[in-house]
């Protein structure tokens, strides 16, 4: 995965020690620290941002940053940074959703120092469970707009529509659905879609908001994906579909897999990365196989968006690719017929 943008943040604005175990508030929203951290931390605060500093190392060029919570109007202004990841949303009084995001640092921020390294560590850890409370009539909700059945149920209402009333495959392309559906149909007209197409809902990037994932609920082909839904400024967008000629999986936990021909003799397995707050699939690494034995290159990988050829070993080849296909995320299709 190509590394993102890196972000520190900065600790200006309010900065005080703290002197007993506290309620932290700003304009929008309150959290609260465990009591055995009494005396081992600094806040530095703003309207819409707190953030949590190791005491000592406050004082020195380290800066001491544990963790900090920050809201987002729009999705756009954070996805790019690393460290940041949403856990909840809150609600404004005025109606206005923000994204509550936890800050992590990228970096070594702390002192050296037993003591300094067992302060650090503990109000690190806090910013996995810590209390966040909305105030001043503002409300949070912790992990609201990351599970899929809040998020994709007019999806779903759309494909049990396709396979309740047969679309033919113009309205599947016009409704940016993937063709597999209406070739089962044509290769077996009695096929019951209700009952052999499935969906569940798995985070494929990792950034904590969980994709929708349409499949098979034949055992068999357990792995294969026929579309991707995310989400996009907090509504559902299509990422992509696939079929039995563009085979998609989930390869390594967090990147799609493609499997695919290229003129009946090359034959190509490509690894993506779904971006955050995005339907872009960016090209991590390829391989290939050339079936024509005069071909120049008969194995080859490619890195990056250039898809630029290099040749391997054909050992390299049939090892790369076991690796990538042993691996394939085997989901269990919830049948849209439940």
């Amino acid at each position: 995965m190509f590394k993102k943008l890196t972000v520190i943040t900065a600790l200006l604005g309010c900065f005080c020690l703290s002197t007993s175990a506290e309620t932290i508030s700003n304009k929008f929203f309150s959290l609260t620290m465990p009591d055995d951290t009494k005396d081992t931390y600094a806040v530095d605060k703003y309207d819409n941002e707190i953030s949590i500093i190791e005491k000592i190392s406050s004082k020195t060029e380290m800066g001491g940053f544990a963790f900090g919570l920050k809201i987002y109007r729009s999705p756009d202004d954070y996805v790019t940074f690393d460290g940041f990841k949403k856990i909840g949303e809150l609600t404004a009084k005025n109606g206005v959703i923000y994204d509550m995001v936890l800050m992590r640092p990228t970096d070594i921020q702390y002192e050296e120092g037993d003591e300094v390294k067992r302060n650090y560590e503990r109000l690190y850890e806090v910013g996995n469970n810590v209390e966040i409370k909305g105030i001043n009539g503002n409300k949070y909700v912790k992990g609201k707009g990351m599970k899929g059945e809040e998020l994709y149920k007019d999806v779903l209402l759309k494909y049990k529509k396709a396979f309740n009333e047969n679309w033919g495959f113009k309205k599947y392309e016009n409704e940016n659905m993937g063709y597999a559906y209406y070739n089962l149909k044509e290769a077996k007209p009695n096929t019951d879609l209700m009952k052999e197409i499935g969906y569940t809902y798995y985070d494929v990037n990792n950034d904590g908001i969980e994709e929708l994932i349409i499949g098979p609920t034949d055992k068999e082909k357990s792995g294969y994906i026929y579309d991707i839904y995310t989400m996009k400024n907090r509504k559902p967008i299509h990422v992509v579909s696939g079929g039995d000629l563009d085979k998609h999986f989930v390869c390594n936990d967090y990147f799609i897999c493609k499997q695919y021909s290229i003129n009946g003799t090359e034959n190509v397995l490509s690894t993506f990365f779904l971006e955050s707050n995005s339907k872009t699939m960016t090209p991590q690494y390829s391989i290939k196989y050339n079936s024509d034995k005069n071909a120049k290159m008969r194995w080859a990988e490619s890195y990056g968006k250039s898809y630029i050829w290099d040749p391997i070993s054909k050992k390299i080849y049939k090892n790369t690719l076991k690796n990538y296909t042993k691996d394939y995320k085997k989901f269990n299709f919830v049948p849209f017929s439940n």
